[in-house]
């Protein structure tokens, strides 16, 4: 939200973003846009200010053919206990039907960071989407229970184990590790047949 300039959104960014989306589509890959990240401001005197961010993102680019869906903001349950968690929701619910308006052809999403919270305004969204870093064994478990509350499409958006290594994790785990962690887990979505992403960061140089 700040690096793209909040509410008057830089033409640079849009200029990068555009440019992004054209290499997609040159090689017939489609892509879903999360509109908010690392913003944290859920008071009502800021809605108007997110609103035209949103607008102008979205109404920009509604017609471009590598445009799968927009993701209307990432983790925003993160924010539940600092937040307050019916400002985090009150800000979503009031979002939405912004995205929609100004772009009613492609599908809308919020990228929650578990199962359990991906049931806050699953009637409101396309799609469900959710992100997996839970023992494996709770998979099955986990996806059944959402599924069957939710009765739409459901996306696992991120799963994997992390590379890092530092303060908080001294052993990290090696590319071996994180290539048996998808073996298994590539195995279960194509068992059940799900839809899922495989989300990187700081991997590449």
């Amino acid at each position: 939200y700040d690096d793209f300039g909040q509410a008057d959104v830089k033409p640079e960014k849009l200029d990068k973003l555009k440019q992004l989306l054209d290499l997609a589509a040159s090689k017939n890959l489609y892509v879903i846009v999360t509109l908010f990240d690392f913003y944290s401001d859920y008071t009502i005197e800021n809605w108007t200010l997110t609103h035209r961010h949103a607008e102008k993102i979205v109404s920009t680019f509604k017609n471009h053919k590598a445009i799968l869906a927009w993701d209307l903001k990432n983790e925003p349950n993160l924010d539940f206990e600092n937040r307050n968690q019916q400002n985090v929701l009150s800000w979503l619910e009031h979002l939405l039907p912004v995205i929609k308006k100004n772009d009613p052809n492609h599908l809308v999403t919020i990228g929650w960071s578990n199962s359990p919270a991906a049931l806050h305004l699953y009637d409101q969204v396309d799609f469900v989407s959710y992100h997996f870093y839970n023992p494996i064994e709770n998979f099955e478990n986990e996806q059944s229970i959402l599924e069957k509350a939710v009765g739409k499409p459901v996306v696992i958006q991120e799963f994997g184990l992390p590379s890092y290594k530092g303060i908080w994790n001294w052993v990290g785990n090696s590319e071996e590790d994180q290539a048996a962690y998808h073996q298994k887990m590539q195995a279960l979505f194509k068992k059940n047949n799900l839809a899922f992403m495989s989300w990187t960061l700081y991997d590449f140089p």
